[in-house]
This record gives C-alpha cells, sequence and structure tokens, in this order.
C-alpha cells in the first residue's frame, strides 16, 4: 500500500497494522516522516512496526533524530535498489524470527503469515531482476 501523506500513513498503520513500513522524510501536510515514525512508535497499537526511514538527508544530525523518533533502519537518497531490497530482506527475516519466536510461545500473531512473507520475498527478488537488468 502506498499513502502521500504522513498522516495517511498513521492511519494506514493503525487500520492493516502492517510488518514493515517504508517512511520518505519529506511527505506533504504539515508533519514529515520523521514526526510519523515517532507517533507510529509512541502508539501501542503500532510500536512494533519495523520503520525503515528513506530521506536525502544523511547529516549524522538528521539520522540520530530519525533514530530517536524510533526508526529502525535508515536509507539515504540516492540508494540502489539492491540497497533496498537488502535492506527489506534484512528487516523481513528479523521479523520472520520475531514471530516464530511467538509461535513457540504460544502466541498468535495477526501479522503477515509465512507464506504472504515469502511471496513478498519474491516479488522483491522480481524487482531486482528488473533492476539488475536495467
Amino acid at each position: 500500500m502506498e499513502v502521500d501523506s504522513a498522516e495517511k500513513a498513521i492511519e494506514a498503520t493503525k487500520t492493516y497494522k502492517p510488518d514493515l513500513v517504508l517512511m520518505d522524510v519529506m511527505m506533504p501536510g504539515p508533519i514529515d516522516g520523521i514526526e510519523a515514525t515517532r507517533i507510529i512508535k509512541n502508539d501501542s497499537d503500532t510500536s512494533g512496526i519495523v520503520i525503515i526511514v528513506l530521506t536525502a538527508k544523511g547529516q549524522k544530525q538528521d539520522i540520530e533524530v530519525g533514530n530517536a523518533a524510533g526508526a529502525d533502519d535508515y536509507i539515504i537518497k540516492p540508494f540502489s535498489p539492491v540497497e533496498l531490497i537488502r535492506r527489506v530482506e534484512s528487516a523481513l527475516a528479523w521479523i520472520m524470527k520475531k514471530k516464530l519466536a511467538m509461535k513457540k510461545k504460544g502466541d498468535n500473531d495477526p501479522g503477515l503469515d509465512d507464506l504472504q512473507s515469502i511471496q513478498y520475498a519474491r516479488e522483491l527478488s522480481q524487482l531486482y531482476r528488473s533492476e539488475k537488468d536495467r
């Protein structure tokens, strides 16, 4: 799902509770992606969502602000499709490990199931191949 403002990103996370969000810092509207990240991470219903922040701002202080807001990863533009795919795959692997550990404890997490995660990984691989061919 793609949204065009930080406010819509916040609402979408509350409604759909995705496992992973790619959040751009620069977004139209009164709040930016960093503030949206802070809001999502401070809400007990959405605090477990992994957020990867995408930005052209690569100064150390900008990264520290993103991390302080709760960002799980920070990718500086311009980035290659390969870098994005690797970061997303790494985040998905961490999410899957966490879900498997929760299942072993008997918790039925309502997020992405294993088959959906595998399908997502396949789609990322296809994206990588098409970008590589270009």
